[in-house]
């Protein structure tokens, strides 16, 4: 049975589903697709405090399996519009590199081509096809990386309403 990591960029692919499939990624749904494919042995979640439903949402990650990783926004203003960000990608790539001797596949789900780097380190070190992206419409870019049978499409199989309800 593969060992799998899994290491998610919440706020990412949560302001990308709803841009893009109109709906929240059902966390549950995800790991039980997941754990098809084998033994979660490393989950992160990587989140963005805010003031409501943070620690609902926490919980259900914790619920899951995730360690959860959540911190508060940085804050800019540009005009009138204030923008908020949370910025995961340097701790996702320190994370991914210190557990390969744990896993057998790693799994990351994030959008942002700042991760391309570590993408193109991890099939440097041997990883080609034990490494797949959660994407959302992923770009030609990081299908050439990791080939397209290593991309996970999350699609509207994986949308729910505001979040999971785990008991």
């Amino acid at each position: 049975m593969s060992r799998i990591g899994i290491f998610i960029d919440t706020a990412d692919l949560y302001h990308r589903s709803l841009r893009t499939l109109e709906g929240k990624i059902s966390y549950s749904d995800l790991m039980e697709r997941i754990r098809e494919m084998g033994e979660v042995k490393v989950a992160i979640a990587y989140g963005m405090r805010t003031e409501t439903d943070s620690n609902k949402f926490t919980y259900c990650l914790y619920a899951l399996g995730f360690k959860t990783l959540f911190k508060k926004p940085h804050i800019t203003t540009i005009g009138s519009k204030v923008f908020k960000q949370c910025d995961w990608n340097v701790q996702i790539a320190i994370d991914v590199l210190k557990s390969l001797e744990e896993v057998d596949i790693i799994i990351i789900g994030s959008t942002s081509g700042a991760l391309i780097p570590l993408l193109r380190r991890l099939i440097e070190l041997g990883w080609k096809d034990k490494v797949k992206v959660l994407g959302i419409n992923a770009s030609d870019v990081i299908k050439k990386i990791v080939g397209v049978d290593n991309v996970i499409e999350l699609d509207d199989n994986f949308i729910e309403g505001e979040f999971d309800e785990v008991d």
